[in-house]
């Protein structure tokens, strides 16, 4: 996962299978993850009741979304994580290397930092900083929609395994070999490679395990999409963590969600004060608060009916 850049006010502490992990509260308003129609239609409070579907096959496409909205969402990178080949080398930089790069070669140059990266781009790659990035995302987010063809509805044997009862969408798997592409993408900042990667390990392809070494990755895309303001990636985190039994990462998780804005979490708490005795409930409740939940507790608290 990539250190959070939240403030410290709006970051907290969850333990997550054993990791404490610091979270940002984040508020699901980002444009490329709206319905087309509330990017500039809507007020700022009510753009997270307008959230895009998140198709995981091909044929969820034009059922949960469009095209069109999918391909936007496609193009949301972490511009910081993309990498390139140098030409003539086989060494691998990374944005933020190319960036720190640029300012050593070209320290002070005419207007601003911007005009240093594009010197370092036309001298090494022969081509603007602009045309090298954008050419590089759309030959990764080509990557993605190939592999994307590999996911498929999972058999009916997946449909019915107790721990599939825990999350809300359709079960779906993919190939080993479309899950390593969706890993490397997502190492390179896309986002819903980090989404879909985290999604996939944390069910029927990642066999539904918190003692897998793939559970890190897991956990670590999930957070990663979700600091990018994915607002499905912490629903799913919270569910896999209840998947896990472990209970309170699960609460942190379903509460941070429901506080940026995706009412679909409720669902989680309310599986949550199902499963758990009341007695462990009331002291999940009051480590919550001694971690700092007190507010959101109390935000969520009486609609949904917590102690």
């Amino acid at each position: 996962m990539t250190k959070t850049k939240s403030a410290p006010a709006n970051c907290y502490k969850a333990l997550l299978l054993g990791t404490e992990y610091e979270v940002g509260l984040k508020v699901f308003n980002r444009l490329e993850f709206l319905e087309p129609g509330a990017k500039y239609q809507v007020s700022a409070r009510e753009k997270p009741n307008h959230m895009t579907g998140f198709p995981l096959t091909s044929g969820d496409i034009e059922i949960l979304s469009s095209q069109k909205a999918f391909d936007e969402t496609l193009r949301v990178f972490d511009n910081s994580q993309v990498q390139f080949q140098l030409p003539g080398s086989q060494e691998i930089i990374s944005t933020a290397e190319l960036y720190s790069r640029a300012q050593l070669e070209t320290p002070h140059p005419e207007g601003s930092h911007y005009r240093s990266y594009d010197l370092y781009s036309k001298r090494h790659f022969r081509v603007s900083y602009a045309r090298l990035l954008d050419s590089h995302k759309a030959s990764l987010i080509e990557r993605f929609k190939s592999a994307f063809e590999q996911n498929a509805q999972a058999d009916a044997s997946t449909s019915l395994c107790p721990k599939q009862e825990a999350f809300s969408h359709a079960p779906v798997v993919t190939t080993p070999k479309a899950l390593e592409v969706y890993q490397g993408l997502a190492a390179q900042g896309h986002i819903y490679s980090q989404y879909l990667g985290g999604l996939l390990l944390a069910t029927a392809t990642g066999g539904y395990s918190a003692s897998c070494v793939s559970c890190v990755s897991c956990v670590s895309h999930l957070l990663d999409a979700h600091e990018h303001k994915h607002p499905e990636a912490l629903k799913v985190l919270a569910e896999f963590l209840l998947c896990c039994e472990n209970y309170l990462g699960a609460m942190q998780c379903a509460l941070l969600s429901l506080a940026g804005g995706h009412k679909g979490s409720s669902r989680s708490v309310s599986d949550l004060t199902t499963v758990v005795s009341p007695v462990s409930l009331t002291e999940m409740f009051e480590s919550l608060r001694q971690r700092g939940y007190s507010k959101l507790i109390t935000e969520f608290g009486l609609q949904l009916s917590l102690p």
